[in-house]
């Protein structure tokens, strides 16, 4: 799989490809191995030419500094 981001549009491009894992004798290229691949274009909000990059509008929050567990029995 393959994400990149287009720069003049602000599109999110996203490529899957995949080969079969045992091959075809009836499908001569490739050594018999079939492939796909499938494509999407994805406009996030915010994402355009003028907008903000896709992310830096919703910072992660930060890591707790103290975790609890209830209703878990800690012997196990």
């Amino acid at each position: 799989m393959q994400i990149d981001k287009d720069g003049t549009t602000g599109e999110i491009l996203i490529t899957l490809a995949s080969q079969t894992d045992r091959p075809d004798h009836k499908f001569q290229p490739n050594n018999g191995y079939r492939t796909y691949t499938a494509n999407a274009r994805i406009m996030a909000r915010n994402a355009g030419v003028d907008g903000v990059d896709v992310g830096t509008d919703c910072p992660l929050p930060d890591a707790p500094t103290t975790v609890s567990l209830t209703g878990l029995d800690p012997s196990l």
